[in-house]
């Protein structure tokens, strides 16, 4: 496994559904060195930390292998649009079905 991608983000306040939300999924790729620690990586902020974020959430990793999917599904070109999903770490093939966690 390779990782294509850093990603980052601040939280942002957007309009969804006619609706104000804050929100830290609109990753940016970095090329800045950046410490990981116990809690996330440094310079990566989350809006809710009830479901994002601390020692047990402090990654989101997601493989490169799904952009094509995505692509597909919506019709559009994902190739260049890496963290994608909110993902801190673009890597480049995962199969989920054979990563064990624990």
């Amino acid at each position: 496994m390779i990782i294509l991608s850093v990603n980052i983000s601040s939280p942002k306040k957007i309009k969804f559904n006619g609706k104000f939300l804050i929100t830290s999924i609109f990753k940016q790729p970095t090329n800045k060195s950046l410490k990981i620690s116990k809690m996330g990586l440094s310079g990566d902020k989350q809006a809710d930390l009830k479901v994002h974020g601390g020692k047990h959430k402090a990654l989101y990793l997601y493989s490169y292998t799904h952009y094509k999917f995505w692509g597909n599904l919506l019709g559009k070109d994902f190739s260049n649009d890496y963290g994608l999903v909110g993902e801190n770490l673009t890597v480049d093939d995962l199969d989920e079905n054979e990563c064990f966690i624990g």
